[in-house]
């Protein structure tokens, strides 16, 4: 079932992957911060506040993986740069 304010992104995605980045350890204010994303954009998208069509909040949730055919960034990384 679709979010009325949300057709891109199912409920269940979101909780999925609210679930997800808590068993991960993952804080969203840095991951937000790390990103030059938001906080509350992050979690407006996260829990459905947010549309997700354009602007910063599409890039959040393609960088969250949320976006069908969309590659995220990884969530634990900072944008797949390779270790050295």
């Amino acid at each position: 079932m679709k979010s009325q304010l949300n057709e891109l992104i199912s409920n269940e995605d979101l909780a999925r992957k609210r679930v997800e980045l808590r068993l991960r350890g993952v804080n969203i204010t840095a991951w937000a911060s790390e990103r030059q994303f938001s906080r509350e954009m992050v979690y407006a998208v996260l829990h459905g506040r947010a549309r997700a069509h354009r602007g910063q909040a599409h890039e959040i949730a393609c960088s969250l993986g949320l976006i069908p055919g969309v590659s995220p960034t990884p969530v634990n990384g900072t944008g797949g740069e390779s270790a050295k």
